[in-house]
């Protein structure tokens, strides 16, 4: 009788407990497995916030090579005129200096 009862009771509480220690290791395992989809979203965001700054890094370094290189350019550009008008004012200089003695001399001067 009592003992009986007594063992019918114990197994149902234990039976309780276990059920209720299942039911909480599923929402652990539940709340576990959304977290680490979240985690898993999480990184997939960053990774593409990752090559979206790479992406614009790289745009912005040849925007800056683009840049650098059209200075290049015109500065490359800028000596050549100097060297020609450089160039140019040699040959006048020396034309001018040949025109002067050549006037010397018809005159009879001699520098």
């Amino acid at each position: 009788g009592a003992r009986r009862e007594l063992e019918g009771l114990c197994r149902r509480q234990r039976e309780a407990v276990e059920r209720a220690a299942r039911e909480r290791v599923a929402q652990a395992e539940d709340s576990a497995a959304m977290q680490k989809e979240e985690v898993l979203s999480q990184e997939s965001e960053l990774l593409l916030l990752q090559r979206k700054a790479q992406d614009q890094e790289k745009d912005v370094m040849q925007l800056e090579v683009d840049r650098l290189s059209r200075l290049v350019f015109e500065l490359r550009t800028e000596k050549n005129l100097s060297e020609a008008e450089a160039q140019h004012l040699r040959s006048e200089l020396k034309r001018s200096a040949q025109e002067r003695v050549a006037r010397d001399r018809k005159g009879g001067f001699v520098s």
